[in-house]
C-alpha cells in the first residue's frame, strides 16, 4: 500500500482548522467517528501494512500511540463543540491536550520520515 507520511501529517494538521471552523459555525461533528483512529487512512496503515514492513517496531508503536492520542483529543474537542462549550478556543490553543497530541503525532511522524524509510512507502501484494 502506498503511504505518503508527509501528506498524512498535513491532513492531520488541518483538523485544527476544521474544528475551529465548526466551532465558529455551530455545526455538529461526529465525535464518535473522529475518535476511531482505524477509520483514518493513516491509522489503518499503521495498524496493518506498516506493521508488516517497518523495521523499527518501537518507533512504529510510538506512532500508533501518538495517532490514537490525537484522535481521542480531537474527539474531545468535537464533543465540546457539539454542546457549545465556551472553552473550545482554549481547547485548541497551544498547551492544550489537543495541541500536545497533534505535536506528538507530528514529531513521531517526522522521526519515521528521518529514520531511513522514505516518505513514500510502496508495497505491491
Amino acid at each position: 500500500m502506498f503511504m505518503d507520511l508527509q501528506e498524512q501529517l498535513e491532513r492531520h494538521q488541518t483538523v485544527s482548522n476544521h474544528l475551529a471552523d465548526r466551532h465558529g459555525s455551530g455545526e455538529r461533528l461526529d465525535a464518535f467517528l473522529l475518535a476511531r483512529p482505524l477509520l483514518c487512512e493513516l491509522g489503518a496503515w499503521l495498524h496493518n501494512d506498516a506493521v508488516a514492513q517497518y523495521k523499527y517496531p518501537a518507533l512504529l508503536r510510538q506512532a500508533v500511540d501518538r495517532h490514537n492520542e490525537f484522535h481521542r483529543a480531537a474527539s474531545d474537542v468535537a464533543k465540546a463543540i457539539n454542546v457549545r462549550r465556551a472553552d473550545v478556543p482554549r481547547m485548541l490553543a497551544p498547551g492544550s491536550p489537543y495541541v500536545i497530541a497533534l505535536n506528538g503525532l507530528e514529531m513521531t511522524l517526522r522521526r519515521l520520515l528521518r529514520s531511513g524509510t522514505t516518505a513514500h512507502i510502496d508495497t505491491f501484494r
